[in-house]
């Protein structure tokens, strides 16, 4: 080949590259997102698992937790050494984690389980036998977001050598075994 066709092979196979790695990229944030989305449902299932379990009934209606216990419990559970889920916890409509934060709309208790500005609601079951719905307990997906989180990332960085070393295997006309290495790099990426 002459040296304007290796140039042109060379362009094509690291745009083909570039194009890949991208791809791979998109792909795996849809994934992380996916993944992070059905962990908050079960966090956020298992949390109220949690209070109905450990928080008792108030003495003036057993159909409902105790408000104090539940207040307690609700502020500990966000004080866990390595609890990383932004999580409120919602006794009625009230916001209990986070005081000043907007109540629940009456409305949304009686179609839980959904996603809800980005949090996944799940209702919480008043005891003593678990059907009254006494409140809800949002939690939120913990994940990078934008392209920020994207650039910090280490993936971006690794698709990015990927792409340079294939541009670089190609450019110098090296035997197709560096074509592996440049792909196992963006493997490394994905």
């Amino acid at each position: 080949m002459n040296g304007g066709g290796t140039r042109r092979w060379a362009a094509l196979a690291t745009a083909l590259a570039a194009a890949l790695a991208i791809a791979v990229l998109a792909v795996a944030r849809c994934e992380e997102g996916r993944f992070a989305r059905a962990a908050a449902v079960r966090i956020a299932r298992s949390t109220a698992a949690y209070f109905a379990v450990v928080t008792p009934a108030s003495r003036a209606d057993s159909s409902a937790f105790n408000l104090a216990q539940l207040l307690v419990q609700a502020r500990a559970l966000t004080t866990l050494p390595g609890w990383t889920w932004p999580v409120e916890i919602y006794h009625g409509t009230a916001p209990l984690v986070d005081a000043a934060a907007p109540p629940l709309p009456a409305a949304e208790l009686e179609r839980l389980p959904y996603w809800s500005d980005g949090a996944a609601l799940v209702p919480l079951r008043g005891p003593p036998d678990g059907e009254a719905v006494v409140g809800a307990v949002a939690v939120r997906p913990t994940r990078r977001s934008g392209l920020g989180g994207l650039l910090l990332s280490w993936a971006f960085p690794a698709a990015l050598l990927a792409v340079v070393a294939e541009a670089g295997v190609e450019l110098r006309g090296r035997p197709r075994r560096e074509y592996l290495a440049a792909a196992l790099l963006l493997g490394l990426a994905a």
